[in-house]
């Protein structure tokens, strides 16, 4: 009875033994295909979601009928021929996708802007010509396509989405079509008050206190090119270079940027804590080239 037992015991740890072999196996074959099809790697790589604009001509500057003085003179107007198609980042890049090209040892760090929605899909800010470079060359290596930062005529072009108004939304532009800071104090001149009124179409400006934030990419309604937030929550870099000629103090060119002997950058688009004025599309932000501006973004292009 007594040697029974011992066999049945036997039995029963051969029996656990197998299972646990087995089970062993089936972890490991499962964690070898999970390698297989999610390669572990420093950074997940996925490519943003383009659109494609077409060519095309439009006018570049400020309308006639749009002088605005209490604000900033007006840019003459020039037409513009755009001759091939090019692709234009959906959304301003992000946090996120940025913080992929960090992990993988291609990019910078950059820092968290304080008025910042609490999640990775806001804009990515502080970013400067060689922060925006490096992500390009980082994306273009990864993907096998050419991605760079669009041209300021190409932007204006894609942002302004075939309309010829001050905004992408016409001659107005209201607080719940963008992310900017809709207030026109009472404090202010009242032209300028009147001014900032008149862009919004409204009568009266919003009342109580309003903290202006980042908010995350697509929160408000696309052009017609599809294309969210030419208005802004960020502000967004392109690769047009202002050369200053410190002998005469102003600008000389205003080439497509060679980064070697360029000494000035600018951003496009307004931001989030600019009010409805510096929404426009002829309000542009110059800034040094190394600068880190806490509301510069940037949105990606890539050619047909």
């Amino acid at each position: 009875m007594v040697q029974v037992e011992w066999n049945m015991s036997q039995v029963k740890r051969k029996f656990l033994s197998s299972f646990w072999t087995y089970r062993c196996a089936v972890s490991l074959l499962m964690l070898a295909l999970l390698r297989v099809s999610f390669p572990a790697t420093a950074a997940d790589f996925q490519e943003p979601e383009m659109v494609l604009v077409p060519a095309g001509t439009f006018t570049m500057g400020t309308p006639s009928w749009a002088d605005d003085p209490t604000w900033f003179p007006r840019i003459p107007q020039r037409r513009v021929s755009i001759d091939r198609s090019f692709w234009v980042g959906k959304y301003e890049v992000t946090r996120a996708e940025y913080q992929h090209c960090v992990e993988d040892g291609a990019c910078p760090p950059s820092k968290v802007h304080r008025f910042s929605a609490p999640t990775d899909l806001v804009p990515i800010t502080y970013i400067n010509l060689k922060k925006a470079q490096a992500y390009t060359d980082w994306l273009s290596k990864k993907s096998g396509k050419k991605y760079r930062l669009l041209t300021g005529i190409e932007w204006e072009y894609a942002a302004r989405g075939g309309e010829t108004g001050l905004f992408s939304t016409g001659t107005y532009l209201r607080s719940d079509q963008a992310n900017f800071s809709p207030m026109c104090s009472p404090r202010s001149a009242p032209r300028w008050r009147k001014r900032c009124l008149e862009l919004q179409g409204v009568r009266s400006s919003v009342s109580g206190r309003i903290t202006p934030e980042l908010k995350p990419v697509g929160s408000y309604p696309p052009n017609r090119y599809a294309l969210h937030d030419v208005h802004g929550n960020a502000s967004e870099l392109v690769s047009d270079c202002i050369v200053w000629d410190e002998d005469q103090k102003k600008p000389i060119s205003n080439n497509v940027w060679q980064i070697e002997r360029c000494n000035y950058a600018y951003f496009m688009g307004g931001y989030f804590e600019l009010s409805v004025h510096g929404q426009r599309f002829d309000y542009v932000l110059p800034t040094y080239i190394d600068t880190e501006t806490p509301h510069g973004g940037f949105r990606l292009a890539m050619d047909q």
